[in-house]
């Protein structure tokens, strides 16, 4: 018997629910909600192969916990407007109280896995707004089906340590500074890492690699949340990404960020119901951005630096909105031909690159 505030309960049922999100197994999407004597109540799901673990403040009357189905949940949640919500145990089921709206629920018998023992120990520390930014700026390019492709590498122990994924058509990277000794190589699955990118985490993100798992958790003790994430590891190998990097472009855009993301916006509605591709092209020191449909053409004439020799290519608008969606800086573009890897950069983070096939004619 427990009480708890909406919005921030609602806030760590979402963000524990992204583990299970997309799952076809129905008996997966429960979530195990533990009220303890101290004030904490543990919100916990888990998937194949993870475990997401959340905790929020409440005013615990008895201690007890019960199983309910997440996606139920959330969705009763988000029609309410009260302060407060009141859980009570009943004959086989909960009360949930709402000012005077009241849900008799039916409890979950799911079998969960429980938690291995976490200790204090880390792989590597990190600042959590630091470790956010850089992994919004990576995970977008996370494939589909195939399971290495599916996931974030973390080449830690290398001697360029640095984050990366990719969907085989453009891959995402950032390089990171680790202290000797530090960092490990993993392959850690998107919807775990996108736990972490819901979660409120004020302070800094512990990592430990513990055999074949990892395990996450918020370092700060002083909060009234606490998070741990445990997870196995879809594996320890990944492409040779680098070999794809190429060394030199012949050509190169320089251009503000915002100029680009409003030529790209002026641009889709001609593309939005066919191909959503662009043409780019260099043309004696101009930049030119031309798509066109069944349902007419559009030409853009950018106001940006060029070098180098003309050329033109055909790139996807997603590919490029998606690079400029995390950073605000100036962009840097090198390219080369219609057949060869267009780089993407944001100028002044040299530690930040993206790279995307362009389109065949």
């Amino acid at each position: 018997m427990f009480v708890v505030n909406r919005k921030e309960f609602q806030k760590g049922l979402m963000t524990v629910s992204r583990l299970v999100q997309g799952l076809k197994a129905r008996e997966r999407d429960g979530v195990k909600i533990t009220a303890l004597a101290s004030g904490k109540v543990w919100l916990e799901t888990y998937s194949y192969d993870a475990q997401a673990k959340l905790s929020v403040s409440g005013k615990v009357f008895k201690e007890g916990e019960v199983i309910l189905p997440s996606g139920l949940l959330l969705e009763i949640i988000g029609n309410l407007r009260s302060e407060e919500i009141f859980f009570k145990p009943i004959d086989n089921g909960v009360d949930l109280v709402a000012d005077s709206t009241i849900y008799h629920l039916a409890i979950r018998n799911d079998e969960f896995p429980e938690f291995e023992p976490i200790t204090d120990e880390s792989d590597f520390v990190i600042d959590e707004e630091i470790f956010k930014s850089v992994l919004n700026r990576i995970i977008f390019c996370t494939g589909k089906g195939n399971p290495m492709l599916n996931g974030v590498y973390f080449n830690l122990k290398s001697e360029t340590p640095a984050i990366v994924a990719t969907d085989s058509e453009r891959l995402a990277l950032e390089k990171v500074y680790m202290n000797p000794g530090e960092g490990f190589n993993a392959l850690i699955a998107k919807n775990v890492l996108e736990v972490l990118l819901a979660a409120e985490i004020y302070g800094e993100i512990g990592c430990k690699l513990n055999n074949s798992r990892v395990i996450f958790r918020d370092r700060n003790k002083e909060a009234d949340k606490e998070l741990i994430v445990v997870a196995s590891l879809l594996g320890d190998k990944y492409p040779e990404y680098w070999r794809v990097v190429p060394g030199k472009t012949s050509s190169r855009i320089e251009v503000d960020r915002n100029i680009l993301a409003s030529s790209l916006r002026r641009i889709k509605p001609i593309v939005k119901d066919d191909i959503r591709a662009v043409r780019i092209k260099i043309e004696n020191g101009e930049v030119i951005l031309k798509a066109q449909s069944p349902s007419g053409e559009v030409t853009d004439k950018l106001p940006a630096k060029t070098e180098g020799e003309d050329v033109e290519i055909i790139m996807a608008i997603d590919f490029i909105e998606d690079f400029l969606s995390y950073g605000n800086w100036e962009v840097e573009i090198g390219l080369t031909n219609e057949n060869s890897p267009v780089v993407f950069k944001f100028k002044g983070n040299d530690n930040y690159l993206y790279i995307a096939m362009p389109m065949e004619e």
